[in-house]
């Protein structure tokens, strides 16, 4: 395993977190902790939280933490890790005595970042105790002009869709009064409107979704001029997702590239993910030798194709192969599962 970077992208859970900062931050409990402890270090901090409060996006803001050696012996932190690119500890007190105090300078680069943000930094040591702390910043993010949320999104199940409409906020920070364009978005999946909640200060962006949509994700940005040098340009999105009728796991099956050594079986399975009821029939597979079975799981929701080859199998070169069964399902009449055989190069 290669070693790790030293910025790392970790999603960890607020509620979780909490606890394990709350408990790596406990100094021992007695009148001597050193003594306690035995020749040990011992790491404390008293603040593992920070609140940068409002910060403008696009700047740069630190902090720094300070902790304690609580321990009788000498406390070295060997490494210090972030939850995401955005944040770096630029210097640290890698050493520091008994009784003595330490500090870790942590930069938090809120570019591109809008709106309530919770950050994680982790510091491993070689107090026995608690060899890794977590300590927690939040910041609220704010541009010139908010966008409340950035993200006008829409999801969709396979038997319908529906002209919905997300509404975007739009607040002005700005001391000025500011006019804004109408928007502009490219994609025809989606449509936007601009409507004056208060003038020159609050908008309501309205954003619809165009049906239909095929099967799968669509993004687009959708811009707005403004009057304002300081942010001449509001951009937001516009997330679509339709879901397939049918989900075939694993879509394809790989055979090796030489001959079978043993009689094999490969089991695919044929999720419905509509509300209507779905049907299956007529397995095959158009290879010699080769077998194909269909069971329902579920009734008219999950299927399992078993397609099983002999001792000595491979395919013929240049003539595909697939299994198949057919479905009730208008979008997807007919489920191909292709059987590809590797070259021998693709192995090594």
């Amino acid at each position: 395993m290669s070693a790790k970077p030293h910025l790392l992208t970790w999603g960890i859970s607020a509620v979780l977190l909490t606890g394990l900062v709350a408990c790596a931050t406990q100094p021992v409990a007695g009148a001597n902790a050193a003594s306690a402890r035995g020749r040990e270090p011992g790491i404390y901090f008293a603040e593992p939280f920070f609140d940068f409060g409002r910060v403008q996006s696009e700047t740069l803001v630190t902090h720094d933490f300070v902790f304690t050696n609580t321990g009788s012996a000498t406390l070295e932190i060997s490494d210090v890790y972030s939850s995401c690119g955005c944040t770096a500890v630029t210097n640290w007190d890698r050493r520091v005595g008994p009784g003595k105090t330490g500090m870790l300078h942590v930069l938090f680069n809120s570019g591109g970042m809008a709106g309530p943000v919770e950050k994680e930094v982790w510091i491993t040591c070689n107090d026995p105790v608690q060899p890794t702390v977590y300590l927690v910043f939040t910041a609220s993010v704010w541009k010139w002009i908010d966008a409340i949320p950035t993200v006008a999104a829409f999801a969709f199940g396979p038997d319908f869709q529906t002209n919905e409409t997300r509404v975007i906020r739009l607040v002005s920070n700005l001391g000025e009064p500011v006019a804004l364009s109408a928007p502009v978005c490219t994609n025809r999946s989606f449509k936007a409107e601009l409507e004056t909640v208060r003038t020159g200060k609050e908008f309501e962006l309205r954003v619809m979704v165009v049906p239909p949509l095929g099967p799968g994700s669509v993004v687009a940005p959708i811009t707005l001029k403004t009057s304002s040098p300081k942010m001449p340009v509001v951009t937001v999105s516009a997330y679509a997702l339709a879901q397939p009728a049918l989900t075939v796991i694993p879509p394809r099956i790989m055979l090796p590239p030489t001959p079978l050594a043993e009689a094999s079986q490969f089991n695919v399975t044929i999720q419905n993910n509509g509300t209507n009821p779905l049907t299956l029939s007529a397995p095959s597979i158009n290879a010699e030798g080769a077998g194909v079975r269909l069971r329902e799981i579920q009734p008219q929701k999950l299927f399992d194709l078993a397609i099983s080859f002999p001792a000595g199998f491979r395919s013929e070169l240049g003539r595909p192969i697939e299994a198949s069964v057919k479905s009730n399902k208008q979008q997807s009449p007919i489920v191909k599962v292709p059987v590809i055989q590797l070259e021998p190069s693709a192995a090594n």
